[in-house]
């Protein structure tokens, strides 16, 4: 494939349906484009490290990425390392990838454990 960027985005659309990491070669504004990305991380989860941060900030995209590949989780965007369905689609990819939830939903998670453990606790001590 070579190192040499892709600015058409017919070719660059060739590229990425055929290997996804392409998208590493596009111009910056194909990383940009959804439609680009979006046959990237179809072809590979992973290629989402390439895409723009408006791309890692696209929720369609991101679901995509990572429902085929969890540990792409580590580059979506702080907002969507927070969105339930994000995080559940990659963790439901790869339990690994709760590593990459954001630091709001954990806290939030690791809450209700706490909550439920000492609603637990209080009950058994009735």
């Amino acid at each position: 494939m070579g190192k040499r960027k892709y600015h058409d985005k017919d070719a660059a659309l060739k590229a990425v349906v055929e290997d996804g990491y392409a998208l590493q070669f596009v111009s910056r504004d194909l990383q940009n484009d959804n439609d680009v990305v979006l046959a990237a991380v179809t072809q590979t989860g992973d290629a989402l490290r390439y895409a723009s941060d408006e791309c890692q900030n696209n929720k369609k995209i991101v679901m995509q990425a990572v429902s085929s590949y969890g540990l792409a989780l580590a580059f979506a965007s702080d907002r969507l390392k927070n969105d339930n369905d994000v995080v559940q689609a990659a963790y439901d990819s790869n339990p690994d990838a709760v590593e990459f939830a954001g630091e709001k939903l954990v806290d939030k998670r690791l809450k209700a454990k706490k909550e439920a453990e000492s609603a637990s606790e209080d009950s058994l001590n009735k």
